[in-house]
């Protein structure tokens, strides 16, 4: 690979922003914070009706599953807030740098 290459995974865009959600601290307006803070208050409360409805019968393992699964929602449905955010910020500083 030349010097002038670009690497296909290193210098990508999306990936970068999401190598950089690992160990970064991102500003998040108003809306996003209460976006995130309705997601985790609508899933935990999803979470406690669906176990406190449970028959006593119900698999653990599949309440555990399935319990992971909505944690899994929660962080994604976070990441779409913090991605999004995050990239509309690095799009306005390359038009406002003059990188394309």
């Amino acid at each position: 690979m030349s010097g002038n290459d670009r690497h296909p995974i290193r210098d990508n865009d999306a990936i970068a922003l999401r190598r950089d959600m690992i160990n970064g601290s991102f500003e998040l307006t108003d809306q996003e914070k209460e976006f995130m803070k309705l997601v985790r208050e609508v899933l935990s409360d999803a979470t406690k009706r669906i176990h406190d409805g449970a028959p006593p019968t119900c698999d653990i393992g599949c309440i555990v599953a399935g319990t992971d699964l909505l944690q899994q929602a929660k962080n994604k449905f976070c990441d779409a807030a913090i991605l999004g955010k995050e990239a509309d910020t690095r799009k306005k500083r390359k038009v406002d740098s003059g990188s394309s």
